[in-house]
């Protein structure tokens, strides 16, 4: 993925994204991209380019195995609840069908993490 402003009236908005293991050219670069329009991504690299926004992520997005294309997250994730919730995202779905929002904040990427298995309350 190759991410590029060619004028000054072009404006990209990425947020909630995960862009990794794309291959080794595969970067942003080019023009600004302007404040705010990449916000809440996790990307391999952010360089020659002047890319501005919030709570970008440059480490590895933690795939339970991206190799075999299972793009959910790991517990591990730094992905894990580092979204913005968006109006929209009540009551939607991943592409799992699980809600969207777990945990009161959306994780970024395709799929919200599941915890699994039973918790113990002891009070």
């Amino acid at each position: 993925m190759h991410i590029r402003a060619n004028s000054a009236s072009t404006i990209y908005v990425m947020t909630n994204s995960i862009v990794y293991y794309n291959g080794p050219t595969h970067q942003f670069s080019g023009s600004t991209i302007y404040t705010n329009q990449v916000s809440h991504t996790c990307a391999t690299r952010f360089t020659d380019c002047h890319v501005e926004g919030t709570n970008n992520i440059t480490a590895a997005p933690g795939f339970v195995d991206w190799t075999a294309r299972d793009y959910r997250l790991r517990a591990s994730s730094p992905c894990v609840n580092a979204g913005a919730n968006l109006d929209w995202m009540s009551g939607a779905l991943d592409l799992d069908g699980n809600r969207r929002i777990n945990w009161n904040r959306v994780d970024l990427g395709a799929y919200e993490h599941q915890v699994r298995g039973a918790a113990l309350l002891i009070r």
